[in-house]
């Protein structure tokens, strides 16, 4: 997450029963319940990203299943200095 010192809202509408469930969980963690919805909103986005990225290596590497020993990698790194 990148650190900005501006900030601004967003605004968010829950029904009485989300509402009273996300106030308990930030409660119960000893956090604001605005913290708890941007850690869960920050969270959720970033596991999608970690998805996409995992799903698009998998795909790479279905087409070339080649891997290499840390040892053949060091050798590797070792030629180009």
């Amino acid at each position: 997450m990148a650190s900005n010192p501006k900030s601004s809202s967003i605004s968010v509408r829950f029904n009485d029963a989300d509402r009273a469930f996300i106030e308990q969980y930030a409660k119960q963690k000893g956090i604001k319940v605005s913290t708890a919805i941007k850690q869960a909103a920050l969270d959720a986005a970033e596991d999608e990203f970690d998805r996409a990225a995992l799903i698009e290596a998998q795909t790479a590497f279905e087409k070339d299943t080649t891997t290499y020993s840390l040892d053949q990698v060091e050798k590797e790194l070792e030629k180009g200095q």
